[in-house]
């Protein structure tokens, strides 16, 4: 049942829906957090805790103390997100969070890798989930897309995986969930795929 009143599960997108929605940010931290999202499955709350340590070349970790099954894992890096990455870093992180939408003369500066991907309006601290929840719920409603939050990128990306014919077991790596029955409870039929099944009946 799609989320109604933040009831329900999280609505699922298609990736031209995706796509749509990540290209409907400005640049911006939430942006790349759309992408980081759309591209790992992650959960919100893993993506928003990424230090650049946690960036390497072919892919990214997501640390034990930071997931909820307190279970390390690494998911490989779509070139897509690696892209947007490299971008972020050399092109526009040192410019966020942005306290005067007019202040042109920033100085650039490299990050150190113990500096947060997504810095939160305080000092040592990363962008917090209100923060984003509430952006997102800006542009998926101007999109039009009904019953989202930020589970709708985590289980959009597994139910593609699964509807693409990956196993279970390589789902389970990337998700990060504690069994295969937790991770069965995140996939959803997608309405195309009713359709098939419906297709396929009688003569």
């Amino acid at each position: 049942m799609p989320k109604d009143q933040r009831e329900g599960q999280a609505t699922i997108l298609e990736a031209n829906e995706l796509e749509k929605l990540c290209n409907s940010f400005p640049m911006g931290q939430h942006r790349v957090i759309s992408f980081v999202c759309t591209f790992t499955s992650c959960r919100i709350s893993e993506a928003l805790s990424l230090k650049f340590r946690n960036i390497k070349k072919d892919y990214i970790l997501f640390k034990a103390k930071d997931t909820k099954t307190n279970e390390q894992r690494e998911v490989p890096l779509h070139p897509t997100l690696k892209s947007v990455l490299n971008d972020w870093e050399e092109n526009h992180w040192y410019k966020y969070p942005l306290r005067n939408q007019r202040e042109i003369n920033l100085e650039w500066a490299r990050p150190d890798l113990d500096d947060w991907l997504f810095k939160g309006a305080k000092r040592g601290q990363h962008l917090s989930r209100q923060a984003f929840d509430r952006q997102m719920r800006k542009y998926t409603e101007s999109l039009n897309f009904e019953g989202c939050s930020t589970h709708t990128y985590r289980r959009s990306g597994l139910t593609a995986a699964d509807e693409a014919g990956m196993t279970l077991n390589a789902i389970k790596s990337i998700s990060g969930h504690s069994s295969l029955d937790a991770l069965a409870k995140y996939l959803e039929t997608s309405p195309k795929r009713k359709k098939a099944v419906v297709a396929s009946m009688g003569f």
